[in-house]
């Protein structure tokens, strides 16, 4: 029997030169195995001002190879055929301003995207805005786990205590908002407080979609609640 948690695994750029691509699932990966992969990066420094932050960015390619094909593990996985499809992952980032990243994995005879996932992150002035987008194919994650969706979040400074944010979840699939969020968050050295206008837009069995005024308080002494309150 096959468990959950070895349904949802996928060989990516974190796991390409592990030994057994699965490890500590229910499954062996057969047969001897190789994988290839490089990785480039580039710090581009100020010259001039000091003060400047550097611009840095780097990529990773690689996939493995097999002598057998491993048929009990599903095409989304990425470890059912002799020779995986191409994972990578990439990152640009210019000091605490911005930043790009993600990972991706190519199917080696078309060449297609078939699961994407990047990462936007922008501080400007008052404003922190943070986007994610991910798209799995559904002719290599199958019907349960394909998905398109798109993440935002934008974060307001008014003051020392007092910021404004909204927060939005899309899937592209369904041409749904499956939750959004609009609110004021108060915060000191005790008290984090928020109070949002917050949509769901999921069914599941008997629970219907869903509009409401939410309230969350949080002591520092105890706790603390996300800067990103649509986490």
């Amino acid at each position: 029997m096959i468990s959950k948690v070895a349904l949802g695994f996928e060989m990516d750029a974190t796991s390409l030169f592990r030994p057994v691509g699965a490890a500590g699932m229910d499954l062996w990966e057969p047969g001897s195995r190789i994988s290839l992969g490089v990785r480039a990066g580039i710090d581009v420094l100020p010259t001039s001002d000091s003060t400047t932050l550097p611009l840095r960015a780097n990529v990773f390619l690689g996939r493995r190879i097999r002598t057998d094909d491993a048929s009990a593990f599903s095409r989304a996985s990425n470890l059912d055929i002799k020779e995986s499809d191409w994972v990578g992952d990439f990152e640009l980032r210019h000091g605490d301003y911005g930043s790009l990243s993600g990972r991706l994995r190519i199917d080696p005879e078309t060449g297609k995207l078939v699961h994407t996932e990047a990462i936007a992150r922008l501080k400007l002035w008052r404003t922190e805005t943070s986007l994610r987008y991910h798209e799995f194919d559904s002719s290599t994650a199958g019907a349960s786990r394909a998905n398109k969706e798109l993440q935002g979040s934008v974060i307001l400074t008014l003051n020392k205590n007092f910021k404004l944010f909204g927060a939005l979840y899309r899937d592209f699939n369904t041409d749904t908002n499956l939750r959004s969020a609009y609110g004021l968050i108060y915060g000191d050295d005790c008290t984090d407080f928020r109070i949002f206008y917050e949509e769901i837009g999921t069914r599941n069995r008997f629970i219907e979609p869903s509009q409401s005024i939410r309230f969350q308080i949080a002591f520092r002494t105890l706790g603390e609640l996300s800067d990103a309150p649509f986490d």
